[in-house]
């Protein structure tokens, strides 16, 4: 698991349950709260803390943008002076510092206490019931996962949701009524909540039923749902928070168990056959994108995973495989012999090159990995050509032990072409994808970029000289240059990008 990590309105309501007036004031809700430190003046706030404020340090020293603060003050919030982004709990002056303190870490310790207990229950035989068992308890209210077909897998309290269930001889095992199931065929709203992610509250449309549940995904599939049943109290607002990260739980163990009993999806056995070099079956691959609604010229990148720590858990990487695909749409992830391999499809993710780097930064930096990338490419055929390309990326930032936790191809791409030419890559795969870029801007657009970049560079950046084989007035080339930074980023200062992007050009006429 990736952790049960907090933010103010979980903290928040758990200090009103065990009796401390405070008020809460919102500018960032994120989950990354791990602990508790005191102010004291610090100048690098960590986001994975809440820092502890009196009244002197409040007054004494600045605080740093978007800080989570526990305000401890006998002023009233409203006077208070903090920069834009900072959200905090403020609790009267009346309180004793040190009980507070004692209290948040009660509270810290509890949740860790939670994650230990369910990290030990992936472990466990009837480790689904137990999740569910535990979760039940966590929140005082009963509990029950159903799966794709409404089959309970698992419930704390059977009495509790009787007259919605009924015994199936067949499958040994509870699964909803019939009238239930119909219902929410017909419900707008019911339908409306299968594609949500994360906890959510849904009410019915039908009668005064409420309940929070979150939906449990594996490879973007749905595969049930974890369900809080209203009994003894009110929904709380943190109850959505909280539920989200027994389902993740559930997700790690349902794709555990598929993995076990071998009812992998195509996607997983399509790239462990990349990974051995065996082509896709087309018409076979051509179904699948068609169930993902993805296009076989939609912009891809392929990635791989290995983690620093030789021992880490299965569990672990299957949860972290779980963690990409909620965080990078159009992305699938999975786990084979050591490592993590994925596919995304950037034109369905809404993404670049740039953007999955930022959205893979938190999941693989928490969990100390090394990614190598491969470069875009547009021909989903050909992606196990660039899957060969991510594990050479990986395999050169180890060998060169690269303290840079994500790797692009393009880093050792002149490196493998000298030592290795093509090898077990095409040649189209080896060329600076930057070229492609200006290749197809040029025809879109009518403009010559593509020959403007091979003749200054041929022209060793002899702009005059550029100008003149280019037949164009010397301002022209400025634009020219900038509109080619602009759109593929390269860096021309570099000696090794002009020598990389110099043998592109060679090898598209040559080879």
């Amino acid at each position: 698991m990736t952790g049960f990590f907090l933010n103010l309105e979980i903290l928040y309501e758990q200090m009103v349950q065990r009796g401390i007036s405070a008020s809460l004031f919102l500018q960032n809700n994120e989950l990354c709260l791990k602990d508790i430190q005191f102010y004291t003046g610090q100048e690098d706030l960590q986001e994975g803390l809440i820092y502890l404020v009196s009244q002197e340090n409040l007054n004494s020293y600045p605080i740093g943008e978007k800080a989570s603060l526990l305000i401890l003050s006998h002023e009233e919030p409203i006077h208070f002076s903090l920069p834009d982004g900072c959200s905090y709990i403020w609790v009267s002056g009346e309180e004793n510092l040190f009980t507070l303190f004692n209290c948040m870490q009660e509270i810290f310790s509890y949740y860790r206490d939670l994650e230990r207990k369910v990290n030990q229950a992936l472990n466990s035989e009837n480790s689904l019931y137990t999740i569910v068992k535990i979760a039940a308890k966590h929140f005082q209210m009963p509990l029950f996962y159903h799966d794709e077909f409404y089959h309970i897998l698992a419930c704390s309290d059977y009495n509790s949701i009787e007259e919605d269930i009924r015994y199936n001889e067949r499958k040994s095992g509870y699964v909803q009524s019939v009238e239930v199931i119909n219902q929410f065929r017909t419900s707008q709203s019911y339908k409306e909540t299968m594609n949500t992610k994360g906890g959510s509250l849904w009410e019915s449309d039908y009668d005064n039923t409420k309940a929070v549940y979150a939906n449990v995904w594996v490879n973007h599939i749905y595969r049930g749902r974890l369900v809080l049943k209203q009994e003894g109290r009110e929904y709380r607002k943190s109850d959505l928070y909280e539920i989200s990260f027994f389902a993740q739980a559930i997700s790690v163990l349902v794709r555990y168990r598929n993995n076990i009993l071998g009812n992998v999806q195509f996607l997983e056995n399509m790239m462990i056959d990349a990974i051995y070099d065996k082509e896709p079956e087309r018409m076979a691959m051509l179904k699948e994108l068609e169930v993902l609604q993805w296009d076989s010229f939609d912009s891809y990148i392929c990635g791989v995973i290995s983690p620093l720590d030789c021992d880490v858990s299965k569990f672990f990487l299957y949860s972290i495989c779980t963690d990409i695909e909620e965080k990078i749409p159009g992305s699938y992830a999975c786990y084979h012999k050591g490592y993590i391999y994925m596919l995304v499809n950037l034109t369905k993710g809404g993404l670049d090159a740039d953007n999955l780097r930022m959205k893979m930064a938190y999941s693989i930096r928490e969990g100390l990995m090394h990614v190598g990338v491969s470069n875009v490419f547009q021909d989903v055929y050909e992606f196990p050509v660039y899957l060969r390309q991510a594990m050479i990326t990986l395999e050169y930032s180890e060998k060169h032990a690269s303290t840079i936790w994500y790797n692009e191809f393009r880093t050792y791409a002149l490196e493998y072409w000298m030592t290795e030419g093509i090898g077990k890559l095409s040649k189209n795969s080896l060329f600076p994808p930057e070229l492609l870029v200006l290749k197809n801007y040029d025809k879109e657009n009518g403009t010559k970029l593509l020959e403007t970049l091979e003749v200054y560079l041929t022209s060793e950046r002899n702009s005059t000289l550029t100008s003149q084989i280019l037949k164009i007035h010397r301002s022209t080339l400025p634009y020219r240059l900038k509109h080619i930074q602009t759109l593929t980023r390269l860096n021309l200062e570099l000696h090794e990008t002009r020598l990389y992007l110099m043998m592109g050009f060679y090898a598209i006429k040559r080879l």
